[in-house]
């Protein structure tokens, strides 16, 4: 996932009097499915019943090798890779199946637009469209406006959904240099929401997780719909808050969490992160992200607690 994470991975912790809620039962030991640098997958169901992949490179990544690739399952097992759809800085994908067929797909990177007046550079939450989920076209302008944006602040991922009304509901990370407190991992992170009537000029509504407080540590990252429920990643592992209809539930719930580790002053490892959820079959997935690792999936099994052990990584690698 993104480098972002390393800073997690390499702190030194004293968090004194803090203990999070134990993660919920239902979730089974992470495997892993696309191995390598890889994070933060979206999976969406195809016309012929197969499954689509798509996600992004890590950092480290070479310049030249970095977008968004594919991989394709008719299980959610085993996956087959389809290779690079998009070159360039793209991360995030966030796929919608448009009301009238193909799909909608919304990345945070760069994009060039060829307009009446000349080629156009949007950078920030960009967008696509796709008849078949394989080939994608750019759509011009920004979905999250710089205006949106304060002093020091940069826009994250995102997760998007239909409503029954036809009402396109975003939520979007904002995120920001700091630390919640001086032994917290730097990084601060929000989740935003926001509406739209065509998926392409939206409205700013307000704040759907609030981090700051000490289950959260100030972080909120790469949301993902299922359904009502907003999934999420923290610094100690997956939580989830549910559309009101007119908000989201201000308390989090932890659903999937990092191991304690007692060799660690901190007493977790690396977390799981960036969150994609998806019903195959009658069995709700989950999908996550490990730093240089890839992406894993886990699946619900109503008498197991698990936890996941995250992959430590030393400073400066």
């Amino acid at each position: 996932m993104r480098a972002r994470l390393l800073a997690v991975a390499s702190c030194v912790l004293v968090l004194v009097g803090m203990v999070a809620a134990p993660a919920q039962a239902g979730w089974t030991t992470s495997t892993s499915v696309v191995p390598g640098r890889y994070a933060d997958a979206e999976v969406f169901r195809l016309p012929d019943g197969r499954y689509r992949m798509l996600y992004g490179t890590e950092s480290e990544v070479a310049a030249d090798r970095s977008g968004i690739y594919a991989s394709i399952s008719s299980d959610g097992k085993t996956w087959t890779p389809q290779g690079r759809v998009l070159a360039g800085h793209l991360s995030g994908p966030d796929v919608v199946r448009l009301p009238d067929g193909g799909y909608r797909l919304y990345l945070n990177g760069l994009a060039q637009v060829t307009t009446p007046t000349g080629m156009t550079t949007y950078a920030g939450v960009i967008s696509f469209t796709s008849a078949d989920g394989a080939s994608w076209q750019v759509e011009p302008g920004l979905r999250v406006p710089t205006s949106w944006l304060a002093a020091g602040e940069r826009v994250g991922f995102t997760s998007t959904r239909r409503l029954g009304d036809g009402t396109w509901l975003m939520a979007y990370e904002v995120d920001r240099n700091g630390s919640y407190a001086r032994n917290v991992p730097s990084g601060l992170a929000r989740i935003w929401w926001a509406t739209s009537s065509d998926g392409l000029t939206f409205t700013r509504r307000g704040l759907a997780v609030n981090p700051n407080n000490s289950v959260l540590l100030g972080s909120a990252r790469s949301p993902e719909f299922f359904g009502t429920d907003l999934y999420f990643h923290s610094h100690t592992g997956i939580f989830r808050v549910t559309w009101t209809g007119t908000g989201f539930t201000p308390s989090a719930k932890l659903v999937y969490a990092a191991c304690k580790d007692p060799k660690k002053v901190f007493p977790w490892t690396p977390p799981p992160a960036d969150p994609t959820l998806a019903r195959i079959g009658g069995t709700v997935t989950l999908f996550h992200g490990d730093h240089t690792r890839g992406i894993f999936r886990t699946a619900v099994k109503a008498d197991a607690r698990a936890c996941f052990r995250g992959f430590y990584v030393p400073p400066g690698q």
